[in-house]
C-alpha cells in the first residue's frame, strides 16, 4: 500500500498397529474381484509380514489431513495477524482516524505510519534505519486494507502453514516481505508504503512453486521401476504389496486425482495473481511491493520444495537440481542487486521524505501531526 499526496501426495507408510487390530483394506479403495485377502479390495501383505505390521496408505493434502490427530494450529498466521490488528488500533487509538481527504483507506494519518516504521527509500539509505525493510508487514493503511490482508491471511495464509509447518511458512513470510520492500524502495523510492502485501503474495508465489515441482517430480506410486521384484514399493518389510494390474490402476487413479488438485491450486493461485496485479495500479497500491514480493516467494518456494525431493525421486534429480539451484542463484542475484541499488540509489530527490510531517503540511492544506509532535515534545 502507497501513501502519496498526490496437497494430494500419496505416501506408503507402515502403521503401528497390529495386523489383528487393523484390516487390510483400504476404505477408499474400489472393491476388485479376484484381489488377493478376504474381501474384495483388501491388499494382501508381502511374504513374512502377516504377524507384523499392517501397511497402510495415508494421503496428505494441502492441510496435511491425518486420521491420527487433528490438524495443526497454525500459530504463526495467527500470531501475525493478532500483531497487525494489535499494532492498527494502537495507533488509531492514540491518534485517531486520519480524514478522509488525507487518508481515503481510514486509517492513522500518514505521518503517523512513517513515524512507526513505513518504507521510506530517504530514511533506509540515508539514514540507515535498514528495519523499515520489514517493519511495513505489521502496518496498515486503514481499515480497508487490514481487513482485506487478513481475509486473505487468515484463509490462504493459515492453510499454507497448515501444509508447510510453521517454520516453512515464516520463512517465505518474512523473506518475501522484505523482498516487497526492497523492490519498491527502488522502484517507487518518493512513496511511503506500509502494509503485508507483499509477504501474502510470496506465499502464493511459493504454493504455485509447490505444486508445480510436484506436478513435474512426482511420478506414478506403482511405477513399476521403484518396485522391486517381490512387489513391494521400495522392497522393504512392512510395505504394501501392490498386484502390477488392479492396484497399480488404483494408484494411477490416486495419482489422477493428486494431479488434478495441484492444477486446480495453480489455477486459483494465477486468478488471484491476476485479480491483485489488476489492483495494483490503482492509487495507493504499491505494485512494486506485491512484485517483489511475489518472486522472491515464487523462488523461495522452489528452494524449498526441490531439493528435499532428491532422495524420492531419483530419476528426477538433474531436473530438481537445476531448478534448485538456479532458485538460490536467482534468490542471491537478485538480492545482491538489490543491495548495490540500493547502496548507490540517489535519495537527494526525495529528502522531502526526511520530514514527512513538515512535507504533508506543506503539500495539503489543513494538515495536522499533533500526535507525533506532542509525543516529540
Amino acid at each position: 500500500m502507497e501513501l502519496h499526496p498526490k496437497d494430494v501426495e500419496i505416501t506408503i507408510v507402515p502403521s503401528s498397529r497390529s495386523a489383528s487390530s487393523t484390516p487390510h483394506s483400504t476404505p477408499s479403495a474400489p472393491p476388485r474381484a479376484g484381489q488377493p485377502g478376504s474381501q474384495a479390495g483388501a491388499y494382501a501383505l508381502p511374504k513374512g509380514a502377516e504377524s507384523g505390521a499392517a501397511p497402510s496408505i495415508r494421503t496428505a493434502t494441502s492441510v496435511e489431513r491425518s486420521s491420527s490427530g487433528p490438524q495443526p494450529v497454525p500459530y504463526v498466521t495467527y500470531a501475525l495477524s493478532l500483531a497487525q490488528v494489535g499494532v492498527f488500533a494502537s495507533l488509531v487509538f492514540a491518534c485517531g482516524f486520519a480524514p478522509l481527504q488525507y487518508n481515503p483507506m481510514l486509517g492513522p494519518w500518514p505521518d503517523v505510519l512513517d513515524y512507526y516504521g513505513a518504507k521510506n527509500a530517504p530514511k533506509i539509505v540515508g539514514e540507515g534505519e535498514w528495519w523499515r525493510l520489514l517493519t511495513p508487514m505489521l502496518l496498515h493503511s486503514g481499515v480497508l486494507h487490514i481487513a482485506g490482508n487478513l481475509a486473505m491471511q487468515l484463509d490462504d495464509g493459515a492453510r499454507y502453514e497448515r501444509s508447510w509447518g510453521h517454520t516453512r511458512f515464516l520463512i517465505v513470510y518474512l523473506v518475501s516481505a522484505v523482498g516487497g520492500s526492497l523492490l519498491s524502495t527502488l522502484l517507487v523510492p518518493g512513496t511511503l508504503g506500509v502494509g503485508a502485501s507483499g509477504a501474502l503474495l510470496g506465499l502464493i508465489g511459493a504454493r504455485q512453486a509447490q505444486c508445480f515441482v510436484k506436478l513435474w517430480s512426482t511420478r506414478l506410486p506403482g511405477n513399476p521401476d521403484e518396485w522391486s521384484e517381490d512387489g513391494v514399493r521400495g522392497g522393504g518389510g512392512g510395505g504394501l504389496y501392490l498386484s502390477m494390474s488392479e492396484d497399480r490402476e488404483y494408484l494411477e487413479d490416486v495419482n489422477a486425482r493428486d494431479r488434478a488438485y495441484r492444477w486446480q491450486e495453480l489455477r486459483i493461485t494465477f486468478c488471484q495473481c491476476a485479480l491483485i496485479a489488476a489492483m495494483s495500479f490503482i492509487p495507493l497500491i504499491d505494485w512494486a511491493a506485491h512484485l517483489g514480493g511475489y518472486v522472491t516467494g515464487l523462488l523461495l518456494g522452489f528452494v524449498l520444495y526441490t531439493f528435499p525431493r532428491l532422495h524420492k525421486r531419483r530419476r528426477c534429480r538433474f531436473f530438481i537440481l537445476v531448478l534448485g539451484g538456479g532458485s538460490v542463484a536467482g534468490i542471491v542475484l537478485i538480492y545482491s542487486w538489490s543491495i548495490k541499488a540500493l547502496a548507490e540509489l540517489d535519495v537527494q530527490e526525495y529528502e522531502f521524505l526526511l520530514d514527512v510531517c513538515a512535507y504533508y503540511k506543506s503539500a495539503l492544506e489543513g494538515y495536522e501531526c499533533s500526535c507525533i509532535m506532542a509525543e516529540d515534545n
